[in-house]
């Protein structure tokens, strides 16, 4: 028990006593049971207890060299079970603030927060930034509790994230009922306006099929307006507080004014994304609106993307084949050992 203590404290026993005792008074006290060394809180409390058993005033109550032995063993299995339960805590809780920062920021931005480097700048050119909004949001938030709103918003929401990632796009934010996303970022991508056509498709057939109030049908399915517009944007991170993946730029404005300018469960384009969709996949149909007013763009040609399933399918069809393609080329670098 002693040696124990000698070897956890890096002491000699009683050198406080020794100060004011002398070596036979304090052996005395040692004998008589009254003196033992001071056990600190640091000590772990099975080792201090052992130790205590060591140094008990019966000697038949004391354990032998074998007992201590193998308790010594035992404490230290234990201590090596926590220790490996906490590495392995630790590295899961890793595990899950890297995906969740990838959830968040794209993987090369996360790992330059995480090293503790600066993210620069990135210039896109070109993208395709994608915004919709639900039809009388407005009215909706006031006669709903809010409860029912959050609730609402997280079911159509839970939907679109799952297509935004079915779709190979990247969710930017969503600000109220307001929903961002974008196409040829972080990663340059060939197809971002088709990839962003297919994804606007989706997402007004998912809201026609969410209930606005589970619990009152009356109320019917939710109505969105959608739109998109293709252009150059410079993307970052803006403070370090809750750091947030930005992209800045008059595309993102424009994008903005397609889809408040857009009509219940339509799709609204501008003359660019038109044109960048036609030039990635030719044959999609779109429909002409004509001439009208678009707020800090004076008048513009917008057109519909038409929603008819052979155009959904001429769409949806490009968007597999090249996803084919990634994982063919995932696959092959692999093999090739990349």
């Amino acid at each position: 028990g002693i040696t124990m203590w000698e070897v956890l404290t890096r002491q000699e026993p009683y050198a406080e006593e020794r100060e004011h005792h002398n070596q036979r008074e304090i052996l005395s006290k040692v004998v008589s049971g009254e003196l033992r060394p001071t056990l600190s809180r640091s000590i772990p409390v099975m080792v201090r207890s052992l130790m205590q058993e060591c140094w008990m005033q019966d000697p038949s109550k004391r354990p032998c060299i074998q007992q201590v032995k193998d308790q010594l063993e035992e404490i230290l299995k234990a201590h090596e079970k926590r220790e490996s339960q906490t590495l392995e805590d630790m590295v899961q809780t890793t595990e899950s603030n890297t995906r969740l920062l990838h959830q968040i920021l794209p993987p090369k931005v996360a790992q330059a927060l995480t090293a503790g480097s600066k993210v620069e700048p990135e210039c896109f050119d070109p993208v395709t930034i994608f915004f919709s909004d639900i039809v009388n949001f407005t009215v909706l938030s006031s006669t709903l509790a809010p409860q029912k709103v959050m609730n609402l918003l997280d079911r159509l929401f839970t939907r679109f994230d799952d297509m935004c990632t079915h779709t190979g796009l990247f969710k930017v934010e969503t600000i109220g009922d307001a929903y961002m996303c974008v196409g040829g970022l972080p990663e340059p991508q060939g197809i971002h306006s088709v990839r962003v056509a297919l994804f606007a498709l989706e997402t007004v057939r998912i809201a026609n099929s969410i209930w606005v109030d589970e619990e009152n049908e009356e109320l019917g399915c939710v109505s969105i307006r959608a739109g998109f517009h293709s252009g150059p944007v410079v993307a970052s991170v803006v403070g370090e507080l809750n750091p947030r993946y930005c992209l800045f730029g008059d595309t993102v404005n424009y994008a903005s004014r397609m889809e408040s300018n857009s009509k219940e469960n339509k799709i609204n384009m501008s003359p660019q994304a038109r044109k960048c969709l036609l030039d990635q996949l030719p044959g999609v149909h779109t429909h002409s609106r004509g001439c009208i007013p678009i707020k800090g763009k004076g008048i513009l040609e917008c057109f519909f993307l038409d929603q008819s399933e052979a155009n959904y399918q001429h769409i949806s069809g490009c968007v597999t084949t090249a996803n084919k393609e990634v994982v063919v080329t995932i696959v092959d670098a692999y093999s090739l050992g990349f």
